[in-house]
């Protein structure tokens, strides 16, 4: 990542403070509804998500920009989208993998599809327990070389 990345990853941090500190409580013009049953700017959320567009096509093979997305589209309840979004990143099976596979089961149980969720759930606790003892595996190896 070169310098122009980091000020436009800079860009996209401040532009979430502050979209997450200009919501508002009540529905009014320019403000729609986010997950949390508040209001966001609808200008600034859109800024956010070109930014995050920009910064994914600039680079595609990075997960984490690709995981940053999809939690906006998430926040702004574009739920299509968001599970697009994972989905790429599930498919990629890289360090993002488990962690957007518990997003899209939460996002599916906020859709009212429990039974999908459910699965994406259980995948998602079994691929948790299974990194978590290969981290494991390793730490044994590295204190103890020759066992």
């Amino acid at each position: 990542m070169n310098s122009s990345d980091s000020k436009l990853l800079k860009k996209v941090s401040q532009l979430e403070r502050k979209l997450e500190s200009g919501i508002s409580e009540t529905e009014r013009e320019g403000y729609v509804p986010n997950k949390y049953g508040t209001y966001d700017s609808l200008l600034l959320r859109n800024k956010l998500f070109e930014m995050y567009s920009e910064l994914v096509n600039k680079h595609p093979s990075e997960e984490y920009f690709q995981y940053l997305q999809a939690s906006s589209y998430w926040r702004a309840k574009s739920y299509a989208e968001a599970l697009k979004i994972y989905d790429q990143v599930i498919l990629a099976n890289g360090l993002y993998r488990v962690a957007s596979l518990k997003m899209q089961s939460c996002i599916l149980f906020e859709m009212e599809e429990f039974e999908v969720a459910e699965e994406k759930y259980e995948l998602y606790k079994q691929e948790a327990r299974a990194a978590g003892e290969n981290v494991w595996r390793e730490k044994v190896s590295d204190l103890y070389p020759d066992s």
